[in-house]
């Protein structure tokens, strides 16, 4: 994001970007990157959102492609896990927990680059996940692939590594303001 937009750079071909969704489309809800001044970081990803119903927001990374829908998996699976900085703003409705989720190719549905047939809408995006608490300060969290599990209310999918399609923070607060910076595998 240091070169100010929403895409990840690219690297060996690949490219990838950030995004923003939640279940509704009345909900009020930005992204975008930001000056924000953090140790080695000059421009953070941030969301923010009021009115959030339902199951919360989502803001996330496609590792390979351009869009959620014709994104590409990524193999991840030679790294231990990811790290990234992260803050929340300083109001008191802000989110202090927020789950990471792994998109892998296998959970996610057609509309977002995924093989997963959603016929009742239940059995996709059952991702595998972790949640960390976040503070009003920056922290870096680092969070190894084994400490994920699947949520458990959707189909059961394998762990798939070598087929990751990208990164998800799930906020779960109607009201929200979340930076994200320098995510990356470890």
């Amino acid at each position: 994001m240091e070169d100010n937009d929403i895409n990840i750079c690219e690297n060996g071909g690949r490219t990838g970007s950030w995004y923003a969704y939640n279940e509704s489309t009345t909900d009020t809800q930005t992204l975008a990157p930001v000056l924000e001044s953090r140790e080695d970081g000059i421009l953070v990803m941030e969301t923010t959102g009021s009115s959030i119903s339902g199951w919360g927001a989502t803001v996330g990374v496609s590792l390979n492609g351009p869009s959620l829908s014709t994104r590409l998996p990524y193999d991840v699976s030679d790294y231990t896990g990811i790290r990234f900085w992260a803050r929340r703003g300083p109001g008191s409705s802000y989110p202090t927990s927020v789950n990471v989720h792994i998109v892998q190719q296998n959970t996610a549905n057609e509309e977002q680059g995924g093989t997963c047939v959603d016929s009742a809408s239940v059995e996709c995006s059952d991702h595998y996940a972790d949640t960390i608490s976040v503070s009003s300060t920056w922290q870096r969290y680092q969070l190894p692939f084994t400490g994920f599990s699947q949520v458990g209310w959707g189909k059961v999918f394998s762990r798939d590594l070598a087929h990751v399609l990208g990164f998800e923070f799930l906020i779960k607060t109607s009201s929200f303001d979340l930076m994200i910076d320098d995510l990356e595998p470890y």
